[in-house]
């Protein structure tokens, strides 16, 4: 079953998401450096759409609320 404070439910845990994917992008960074400038690159990128991230993550909120409702908390 899916816990009260699901983190499917909370917006950042989805924007946390999407920096990890981006900085990390299948690989490990063979140092801090690279990790660093990794890091930079994706909030820079999340920063210039920002207003469509958070659009798409509000407009998908909705249909998660419905999902838990219907499924009565567990998951999909």
């Amino acid at each position: 079953p899916w816990p009260s404070r699901s983190p499917d439910l909370i917006i950042m845990e989805n924007v946390w998401s999407m920096l990890n994917a981006r900085a990390y992008d299948g690989s490990q960074a063979p140092n801090l450096h690279v990790l660093e400038e990794r890091v930079l690159e994706a909030v820079h990128h999340l920063n210039l759409n920002f207003s469509d991230v958070l659009q798409s993550l509000f407009s998908s909120l909705h249909s998660w609320i419905l999902s838990c409702v219907t499924n009565e908390g567990n998951e999909i």
